[in-house]
């Protein structure tokens, strides 16, 4: 009967332990985000360069004859959901999923206490009088401590939506 009964509480110890992935709950903007715009190739360039340097943004590629911009890695503003759905920081770029841990009871962002980055690619090109600007984000990570080999892990962050944040800064500039 005490084995049954260390047992029970072992497993339900255990059961306490896994921490749950909560996803996220609203519809938000899906990749990648096309804008046209009737201003010309040159003055949405020049205005997309501007904004880059504004927001601090480094950039890793310019490719003006390609129209290809993508930055280097950056820190992202992010932000998670409330009970009822909504964005906590509607200023957020992204917004990620939560997790639950039982044990705690207590909900928290999966990136916990690290920061998430991620790179922008930008991709202009012109065509029948019109600018389309296509907008993505790339290669999201955050770090994770792994405490068994005491080191921080990079982790690939593939639940994430972009709030549109970014991508309405773009159409407010290049108006």
């Amino acid at each position: 009967m005490r084995n049954l009964l260390i047992l029970f509480f072992a497993a339900l110890f255990l059961a306490a332990c896994n921490v749950k992935t909560i996803p996220i709950k609203g519809s938000y903007l899906k990749p990648p985000y096309v804008l046209t715009t009737s201003s010309p190739f040159e003055n949405v360039w020049d205005k997309l360069i501007d904004l880059f340097a504004q927001k601090g943004l480094p950039i890793r590629i310019i490719d003006k004859s390609s129209g290809l911009i993508t930055s280097d890695r950056a820190i992202l503003q992010t932000t998670i959901e409330t009970k009822e759905g909504k964005l906590k920081d509607p200023a957020a770029f992204i917004v990620i999923p939560q997790i639950y841990d039982p044990g705690s009871r207590k909900y928290s962002p999966i990136s916990k206490y690290a920061d998430v980055s991620g790179e922008w690619n930008v991709r202009v090109k012109q065509s029948d009088g019109q600018t389309t600007i296509n907008v993505n984000i790339v290669n999201v990570r955050y770090q994770s401590w792994d405490a068994y080999h005491k080191v921080n892990r990079d982790l690939i962050l593939s639940e994430y939506q972009s709030t549109g944040v970014f991508e309405k800064l773009i159409a407010e500039k290049i108006k």
